[in-house]
């Protein structure tokens, strides 16, 4: 199969319960990332493949709610499925062919570990997958202000600061458990 050129892009989604917690719409807020289902976004001649931590572990009403059945917990897959053009953050080109993106998913780290909302989440399914493409050297990312916007919030949301992706908790869902264990706490004292 031949190399194209596809932008690539963050989409950012919210759960909703009435799709039973498939991806429902765009949020389209980049200040909301962290409270997002993410997907990158691969377009190419008004076509776009959406690559994500698959949807289907969610279960309604909310979007951090795993489906679990029983005692056993959910393992992370992935899903790529094809679409008309989705508007996202675009924020560089990649280069290669369908194949690569599904081989770099279904080679993907992350993928038969245990789901986790704050620390193995689809935001770091996400980071992970646009690290592999760049270690590859396989996107070339955008020059401007806007493209680095982006790709600094897609690494803030899942590492502090540190030169290697690690899989670390989402800061904003952890300070959110913080406060609410606090506040808990100060209710039953």
């Amino acid at each position: 199969m031949p190399q194209r050129e596809y932008e690539v892009g963050l989409a950012l989604y919210k759960l909703d319960a009435s799709t039973s917690g498939k991806v429902a719409h765009s949020t389209q807020s980049l200040s909301r990332a962290a409270w997002s289902h993410w997907a990158l976004i691969f377009s190419r001649k008004g076509r776009s493949i959406r690559v994500e931590l698959s949807p289907q572990l969610f279960s309604a009403p909310g979007m951090f709610v795993v489906k679990t059945p029983g005692p056993e917990k959910q393992q992370i897959t992935y899903t790529i499925s094809e679409h008309n053009y989705i508007d996202a953050y675009y924020f560089g080109t990649y280069f290669g062919d369908e194949y690569d993106l599904r081989r770099v998913a279904r080679d993907h780290s992350m993928n038969g570990q245990v789901y986790s909302k704050t620390s193995n989440n689809c935001q770091h399914w996400a980071a992970r997958y646009l690290d592999s493409l760049l270690e590859a050297e396989m996107v070339d990312l955008y020059e401007d202000e806007d493209a680095d916007e982006v790709v600094d919030k897609i690494y803030d949301v899942v590492k502090e600061g540190s030169t290697s992706l690690k899989n670390k908790a989402n800061k904003v869902i952890t300070g959110t458990k913080i406060l609410t264990g606090a506040l808990l706490l100060a209710a039953i004292l």
